[in-house]
């Protein structure tokens, strides 16, 4: 769970009294250096395991820092973030708890995406029947990708015109709804032993 600095003050608090002390310097911190083309890249954790939250609960925490360092010298900070973790935290592991961290975004980003596009995704969790929430799930993950496919092709550039994405995809789906998917599945386009799909970029 990321950690935000305007929450749990008590929790930062206590990471950042640790955090002065000569053994979480020199036993609780981690770093490791990669070159780039734009410089060199270091990555640096921190963490603190059992820390009390209050009322005798306690947690683990880990802090993340990626710098990049270029050849003239100048130090840019590319991304920091805190977590609370289930699990306790070594040298050994600290890097790839991180990576999993991050990661989260990326799936938030596709959830935020779906969402305010129109698939109407939401973030459910309540449902009984845990398989009735993957297959809606994959369904929208399908109209997703095919709402993608349209919006990138050329063809599909061209067909929308000057509608706007969501009237074009509306549009999309009635033909689908008004049309037989025999007579979907003997389109010339699927008779064809094989089928490509190519990817029309704008400015390229």
């Amino acid at each position: 769970i990321v950690l935000k600095e305007s929450v749990q003050k008590n929790l930062n608090r206590r990471c950042d009294e640790l955090g002065k002390t000569e053994i979480y310097q020199k036993h609780y911190a981690h770093q490791q250096t990669t070159p780039t083309e734009k410089g060199i890249l270091t990555q640096k954790a921190t963490w603190f395991n059992t820390v009390e939250m209050g009322e005798e609960i306690f947690t683990n925490v880990l802090r993340f820092e990626e710098i990049l360092i270029n050849s003239e010298g100048a130090c840019q900070t590319l991304y920091k973030s805190a977590w609370i973790c289930s699990k306790k935290i070594f040298h050994n592991n600290c890097f790839k708890m991180a990576k999993r961290g991050r990661s989260r975004w990326d799936q938030e980003d596709f959830h935020n995406t779906c969402k305010q596009r129109g698939f109407n995704i939401q973030h459910d969790i309540a449902r009984s029947n845990p398989n009735l929430l993957m297959i809606w799930k994959i369904m929208v993950f399908i109209a997703f990708f095919v709402g993608e496919l349209f919006s990138l092709t050329k063809i599909g550039k061209e067909l929308q015109k000057k509608r706007s994405l969501m009237k074009f995809f509306k549009d999309l789906l009635q033909q689908l709804v008004e049309k037989s998917w025999k007579a979907i599945s003997l389109s010339p386009i699927y008779i064809k032993p094989r089928v490509q799909f190519r990817f029309h970029f704008g400015g390229t």
